[in-house]
């Protein structure tokens, strides 16, 4: 996966997460997921946690919802997609998809039934 759609997946899954400062729990959920996004080294993984962490908290939830949706709708849909395939296969994710999703949507300004995927087997 490219490098900076890694980085706005991870920031993405931040900020639907939690608008406030990530917790533990909500790290190493981050943590899991830029591992899963073929990142080599834990240094890179590490590297990349920290920055979507720190970005979302040194700008505030707005600023970062305007970034997200400024990539456009496509961009925006790919993302989501990504975000749900991610959630369906995460032991802690998985169990709150839904409501995840729905989160993902407001976030990026779309259509929520544009988002609809099929359940994990």
């Amino acid at each position: 996966m490219a490098a900076d759609l890694g980085s706005e997946v991870l920031l993405l899954l931040r900020v639907a997460m939690t608008d406030n400062e990530p917790g533990e729990r909500e790290r190493a959920v981050l943590y899991r997921v830029a591992q899963r996004l073929q990142h080599d080294t834990s240094e890179e993984v590490d590297e990349l946690v920290a920055a979507a962490c720190s970005f979302g908290a040194e700008i505030g939830p707005i600023p970062t919802r305007l970034l997200l949706q400024s990539a456009g709708t496509v961009r925006g849909l790919a993302l989501a997609h990504l975000v749900g395939e991610i959630a369906a296969s995460d032991v802690d994710l998985a169990p709150r998809r839904a409501r995840l999703m729905a989160r993902v949507a407001d976030i990026l300004d779309i259509n929520p039934d544009d988002l609809v995927m099929p359940t994990p087997q």
